[in-house]
């Protein structure tokens, strides 16, 4: 069975600093930041969120969020550290939508 939905990013703009770097955080305190996801697209998507690395264990945040049409969400990372050491990885955003209007409500997203 076909996705009901494509990966692809299309008419849809992410914004963030070139390095996604928290600098040094103090254990026991955390830093925060965002990442701008900007959909031009007429249909609306979701994006989903993925971290990898030694790092990923201390990042914080929502591993999807919805974006209607023409409109944008400020998807807040924060890094909590409980532990010293360098830390490092990778964070990926995975845009998913409906191929056509009329299949939205098919993909189940609420």
């Amino acid at each position: 069975m076909k996705n009901f939905y494509e990966f692809a990013i299309m008419d849809i703009g992410i914004s963030t600093e070139k390095n996604l770097d928290f600098g040094r955080v103090s254990a026991g305190s955390s830093v925060k930041k965002e990442v701008v996801i900007n959909n031009f697209n007429g249909l609306r998507a979701k994006a989903v969120l993925r971290a990898e690395g030694n790092v990923s264990k201390f990042l914080v945040f929502d591993g999807s969020v919805l974006i209607n049409s023409n409109e944008s969400a400020r998807i807040p990372i924060e890094a909590r550290a409980a532990s010293p050491g360098k830390f490092t990885g990778k964070l990926f955003v995975e845009i998913k939508k409906a191929r056509f209007g009329f299949m939205e409500p098919l993909v189940g997203w609420s």
